[in-house]
This record gives structure tokens, sequence and C-alpha cells, in this order.
């Protein structure tokens, strides 16, 4: 499905319909070739499948499928670290109970500088110096 879509595998904790976390594994390293820069608009399906450059506009269509989403069944306390391109959403919540979740969106100090050279466009990392070495990344 698109960025809404629905998937099964998970981790541990619920068994779902509570309002999940929904990721799609490695679709950060995707979807930075289908993003224009420097506004981080994604191209949609119809431009992709007509094989033509521009179709950034939701009246180009849907997002790009990603295949089924994997819902992260946290329990309270738990604690994700996510690159800022990875594609989420919350997953339905059709329990009795509101569940919160609390995002915080960290940016290099460097950040509008990085945007402007097209630092991000060229080097996924470039902003987060230290998860370089980590990730035994060139």
């Amino acid at each position: 499905g698109d960025a809404g879509g629905e998937g099964s595998q998970g981790g541990f904790g619920d068994a779902g319909g509570e309002g999940n976390l929904c990721v799609w594994p490695g679709s950060h390293l995707r979807m930075r070739g289908l993003m224009r820069w420097p506004d981080g608009r994604v191209q949609r399906r119809r431009a992709l499948e007509e094989d033509r450059g521009e179709g950034y506009d939701d009246a180009d269509g849907p997002l790009p499928d990603l295949g089924p989403a994997t819902h992260l069944q946290l329990r309270a306390g738990d604690v994700v670290l996510a690159h800022h391109l990875l594609a989420h959403c919350g997953g339905p919540n059709l329990g009795a109970e509101i569940r919160y979740m609390l995002y915080f969106r960290v940016r290099h100090a460097d950040w509008a500088s990085m945007v402007e050279r097209r630092d991000l466009a060229n080097d996924l990392w470039c902003d987060l110096p230290g998860v370089k070495p980590v990730l035994e990344l060139p």
C-alpha cells in the first residue's frame, strides 16, 4: 500500500490495531532518489509509471507503493530512533485506550546551510556525522 498501507509484521507487545507506529524499513534509501530538493516532496506514482521527470503534486496520483508496513508494537517507555526520510505513519487504533506518541525532530546546527548546498541530496548521512562510523558507511 501507500504510506497509509497495512502490514502485519511486528515486534513485541500489543497484538496490533492499537495505534502502533508503522514503518517501511529501508524506505529512507529508496525515498531519497524520489525526493525533490530542497522542499523534500516525493515524486508521485503516475509520474514514475509514465517515466516523466516531474510529478510531485497530489494531482499526480498517490505516493509510490512501498509494500506492507512493519507495525512496531511498542510498549510504554520504548524509544525509536529513525532517519528523517524513513517512511512512517500511525496505524489504526481500534482499541478503547488512547495511544500517545511523542516525536522529536533533531536537526544539525548547520541544517539550513546543508539544505542550501544540497548536501542532503548527495549524502543521506551528512547531518548525522556520528552515525556513519557506527554503520560503517563510506
